[in-house]
This record gives C-alpha cells, structure tokens and sequence, in this order.
C-alpha cells in the first residue's frame, strides 16, 4: 500500500513539473491527473452520436477513478453527439463541456453528481433530463440556458 502511495506522488510531482496540456492519454481520450488516485477526462479525440464515460483508467498499471469531466470534453464533432452515458464516479461537469451540443437529447446525471459548471449544457435545445440526482448543489451560470427540452429544474 506504501508503494502506491509513493508512486502516485511522485506521479503528481511530475505531472505538476510538466507544462502539457494533458498528463496522459489512453485509446485517444485525454486524462488530467487531480490526486493519487483521480483525473478529469479532459477530452476526446474522436466522438460518434454516442458517447459513454468509463468509470476508470489504467495509467502505469493503475487504476484511476473518473471524477470528472472537463471543458474540452467534445472538442471535435460536437454537433453529432446524441446520448452521454456517465459512470456514478462523476461529481463534477465542467464548464462549456456540452455548450452548442445541438443534436444531445439525452444524459443520464449520476447519484454522486455534486458540481454542473457555467455554461455546461447552454444551447442543447434536444436535451432532456428525466432524473436530477438528490447530490446535486451548484448549478453553474447560464448552465442550461437555450435548452428549451427542459421542462423543469429545481
């Protein structure tokens, strides 16, 4: 247990030396690492109109649990994203990740959900969410702004 420790220090440690954009990537989804044992997916090189979030990454052979979701997410071929499925793992959703995602419809929010930034959905004029998780405690500025689907948010 000691030994991982050490090494997700040292881990940070170069992370925080290194000037990159993005601490790594795997099977083109980019990854910034954010404690020992978590990271942000921060974006995704290529998108389909389907787009699912794991729950975990093997970096160095070990494995980081998803926390969040940054900005960059859909950097590319945002226009064609129809359905997000996020893992229970996600508390945060950064800012601008789904602004002008015209063609989402749907995105499950999950139980651990806690932080939705500014902007985060503005101008999904399809999406509709059915259940909003009980976790939830900030919604960000403008986060939903242009999403007329929406029938209520509370």
């Amino acid at each position: 247990m000691k030994r991982i420790y050490i090494y997700a220090a040292a881990l940070l440690l170069t992370a925080a030396s290194e000037t990159k954009a993005f601490d790594f990537t795997v099977d083109g989804r980019h990854y910034t690492i954010t404690s020992p044992t978590t990271v942000t997916l921060e974006q995704i090189e290529k998108v389909g109109t389907e787009v699912t979030v794991n729950a975990t990454v093997e970096y160095e052979r070990h494995q980081l649990t998803v926390t969040a979701i940054g900005g960059g997410l859909l950097y590319t071929d945002r226009s064609v994203v129809q359905r997000v499925t996020l893992p229970e793992t996600i508390e945060t959703i950064g800012n601008r990740v789904f602004l002008s995602c015209e063609s989402l419809r749907q995105i499950n929010l999950p139980n651990g959900l806690r932080v939705i930034r500014d902007e985060a959905f503005n101008s999904c004029p399809h999406l509709q969410i059915d259940i909003w998780p009980d976790s939830l405690q900030t919604i960000g500025e403008d986060a939903f702004a242009g999403c007329l689907a929406l029938k209520d948010v509370d």
